[in-house]
């Protein structure tokens, strides 16, 4: 509800409660939906970078079991459209690779962090 009222800090927020608890009882593919919700928040923030990685990341746990219902794919699709296009195809494919590389934990602990470090841009 947060991210369609454009409420972003009370979505990152809840988002990354969730991711949390999620990580805490292993449910990999909710946290998967959660990450991809993240990466449309970093995108709406101007951070495509991130959002790539963030995306990147979920990519590899998506087809995992999940309580939660799915996510919006098309939103999904666009929000990656339009991360590719702001980034260029090379920055983007790096930025990708680096958040497929992550471990799970690496990915959650990067996706609550929130904050655009130095490495930020591929």
């Amino acid at each position: 509800i947060a991210v369609a009222e454009n409420d972003l800090a009370q979505a990152r927020h809840h988002l990354s409660a969730s991711l949390s608890l999620n990580r805490e009882q292993g449910r990999i593919g909710d946290a998967a939906l959660q990450l991809r919700l993240l990466a449309r928040i970093e995108l709406k923030q101007d951070r495509p970078a991130r959002a790539a990685r963030l995306a990147g990341a979920a990519s590899l746990y998506s087809g995992k079991e999940r309580t939660l219902p799915p996510d919006d794919a098309d939103a999904n699709t666009a929000a990656l459209a339009e991360v590719r296009q702001a980034l260029g195809e090379r920055r983007f494919e790096s930025a990708w690779a680096q958040g497929a590389a992550m471990s799970f934990d690496q990915a959650v602990t990067f996706a609550i962090d929130g904050g655009v470090s130095i490495n930020d841009e591929p």
